[in-house]
Formats: structure tokens, C-alpha cells, sequence
């Protein structure tokens, strides 16, 4: 998956801008270290639970475990927070759109009827807190929600390319991708448009 690629009906080849991996859970060191090993194409990303935090977070150095280092020691990775709240709410909204075009979510053969039942799973709950009443996302207790999550972090991924590479002409980014992409057909891979992606 390292290095994937995908084949498009016309020939072209997509290969990975960047990925993300959701390092919550109880293997948090080993994303983290297997992050650390790939450098510019894959992140480790947590979700943020409180209400107001942004869809995708700045870069936080985190360590492998911290047994025995120094408080001052720097980072060993980078990790993304991706907002919880917001994240599901963009997620909803794209899911709405009816007819192919922009925020329009396409799904592939590949999407089994397992796949498509975890892409929107949650209820949204109003809560209070402060006084002031908020709604959040509730996961119901025996549904499963890895297929949205994974569109979350993606798009979590791709908002960190523009901003890293493109803030001041996002478009800018689809069109390169999509030369990277064309200059597949007939297996002339252009390697120097697709490292142009590479994080950092």
C-alpha cells in the first residue's frame, strides 16, 4: 500500500500524494515508527474530540514512547489532528451532492455494500457545554465507521498538500496531478512531476 497505484479507465495511473494512518487505538508506537520510515508520503493522524478544533490541525512533534527522553527532546514524527466534529460534517455534506461535479463523492466498483454501509454511520447529538449547546457525532453501538474514517483522513491529507504546496493557487494542484496522472499512459512515468508532491 506503501506505494500504490491506481489504473484509470483511459490508461493513467494514480499513485499516493500523501497518506494517512489513524494512530489512536493500541498501536499508536508502531504507526508512528512506520511513519517515521516513509517521510513524505504518509503521516500519522489523530481525531480531535472537542467541538471547536479545526478540521486539520498543525503538525505536532510526537516521540515513539517516552521512556527515558529528555523533556526537551524534539519529535520523532509529525502527527495531524483532524477535527472530529468538522471532519464529519464536511464528510456529510459531500455525501448530500447528488450530481457529479465539485464535492461530488464517486465510488468505485471496488465499494461493497459493507464498505458503503460505514461511510455515514453516526447520529448527531446536541450537547450543552458552558451553557452553550453544540451538536456532536455519535457512533451507535454496533456499526462499524473505518470507511468514513479513511475518507476523513484522506481528505485531511489532501488539505495538508495545499496548504503545504499550494496556498495561494490550490487549483493549482489538480492540474499537476492530473499531468502526473496523464503522463502514465504507455508506462512514460514522469517520476519528477509525481516527487513534486512529496510532503515535507
Amino acid at each position: 500500500m506503501a506505494n500504490a497505484t491506481w489504473r484509470r479507465e483511459d490508461g493513467a495511473e494514480i499513485g499516493l500524494s500523501l497518506g494517512a494512518i489513524d494512530e489512536g487505538g493500541n498501536a499508536t508506537e508502531e504507526i508512528r515508527r512506520w511513519c517515521a520510515k516513509r517521510v513524505g508520503r504518509w503521516i500519522p493522524v489523530r481525531g480531535l474530540p472537542q467541538h471547536d478544533a479545526p478540521l486539520t490541525g498543525p503538525g505536532k512533534g510526537v516521540m515513539f514512547n517516552r521512556h527515558d527522553r529528555p523533556a526537551t527532546r524534539a519529535g520523532d514524527v509529525l502527527m495531524y489532528g483532524v477535527g472530529y466534529r468538522r471532519s464529519i460534517d464536511l464528510w456529510q455534506n459531500r455525501l448530500a451532492i447528488e450530481e457529479p461535479g465539485p464535492g461530488y463523492v464517486h465510488l468505485g466498483a471496488a465499494a461493497t455494500d459493507e464498505v458503503i454501509a460505514e461511510l455515514f454511520p453516526w447520529n448527531r447529538k446536541v450537547v450543552l457545554q458552558n451553557g452553550l449547546a453544540h451538536h456532536t457525532w455519535i457512533l451507535p453501538r454496533g456499526t462499524h465507521d473505518e470507511s468514513g474514517d479513511c475518507a476523513r483522513y484522506a481528505y485531511a491529507a489532501m488539505q495538508l498538500i495545499q496548504r503545504r504546496r499550494f496556498a495561494t493557487n490550490p487549483e493549482g494542484m489538480w492540474h499537476q496531478l492530473e499531468a502526473a496522472a496523464l503522463a502514465t499512459i504507455g508506462g512514460e512515468t514522469k517520476s519528477s512531476i509525481l516527487e513534486a508532491f512529496k510532503f515535507a
